[in-house]
């Protein structure tokens, strides 16, 4: 789930558990090897940008679409719904903001 998606990424939308012993195929691109990895989303709350990360998963080793199980998901609307204290983060990270029109103007858009 890259940064630039959407807030509710397919990855979301189309989680699901696997049984064990049987194989998930990517919905993307149909490729059925998929590894357990941790990965980072990334979400607009009022006016700042917040991460979460270390959030387990099944990523595509061909494409690298990204899927969490349903109780991950849900876990992770139940942690935005509930608000995310900055006192509660374990780091920082500092984000730089471009503006489409200025970039535009100055002929690198």
């Amino acid at each position: 789930m890259e940064i630039g998606r959407t807030p509710q990424p397919a990855a979301f939308r189309d989680a699901r558990e696997v049984p064990l012993g049987e194989t998930m195929q990517c919905q993307r691109c149909g490729h059925v090897h998929m590894v357990p990895e941790q990965i980072s989303t990334a979400f607009w709350r009022d006016e700042g940008l917040v991460v979460i990360r270390d959030i387990p998963a099944m990523v595509c080793a061909s494409c690298r679409e990204e899927y969490v199980d349903d109780a991950t998901a849900l876990a992770i609307d139940m942690m935005r719904g509930a608000g995310l204290r900055a006192d509660g983060a374990v780091a920082r990270i500092e984000v730089p903001v471009f503006s489409f029109v200025v970039l535009q103007k100055a002929g690198t858009g």
